[in-house]
């Protein structure tokens, strides 16, 4: 259905509010994943990367460093 986008118009106030909440989510999440020593271990405990890594699903290899870290892993594996 159709809906009027004046009557569903988003407020200022709540763009404002979004945009803080995100880049505040955006930053606590890169300070775990690129700053925190303990998440590779704990990612890759707690997720089949390595798994996924060996299967052949892809044109590409799963990371493109076999060493690195998350900051290395490929987006197409995990789709």
């Amino acid at each position: 259905a159709f809906r009027d986008p004046k009557k569903f118009a988003i407020k200022s106030e709540w763009r404002t509010a979004m945009d803080q909440v995100s880049a505040l989510s955006r930053d606590e999440y890169r300070q775990i994943v690129r700053h925190t020593p303990q998440f590779v271990p704990y990612f890759r405990a707690a997720t089949p990367e390595l798994e996924l890594a060996a299967l052949n699903v892809g044109s590409r290899p799963a990371k493109r460093n076999p060493k690195g870290g998350v900051e290395s892993l490929r987006a197409i594996p995990w789709i």
